[in-house]
């Protein structure tokens, strides 16, 4: 997962995605790692968010928002609050407007 959060943090989502696809084999939320896993979710719904995929961002934000809800740990939800910040500016496309509603 750290190729692919560096690539993020370097503008190149696309690599980002091929490396969060091959993170997800490690299987996080099997193996009892809620919260990384979470964090891996963000990650990827920010790739595609700027990749301007915001059906993709919108479906992984959503998954990751409803992994959260059974965590008490503020370094996810603070990725997540991170997020609905990058995807407010869409809110007038309904998947967007969607997922904001969920998450308030």
């Amino acid at each position: 997962m750290l190729a692919g959060s560096s690539a993020l943090d370097l503008d190149d989502p696309r690599r980002a995605l091929t490396h969060f696809d091959q993170a997800r084999h490690v299987q996080y939320a099997a193996d009892g790692y809620v919260r990384d896993y979470v964090l891996y979710l963000t990650r990827t719904a920010r790739a595609h968010l700027q990749l301007g995929d915001l059906d993709a961002a919108c479906a992984v934000a959503t998954d990751a928002f409803t992994q959260n809800a059974t965590l008490n740990s503020s370094r996810p939800s603070d990725a997540l609050e991170d997020l609905r910040d990058e995807l407010t500016p869409h809110r007038h496309v309904r998947v967007v407007r969607d997922f904001l509603l969920l998450s308030v």
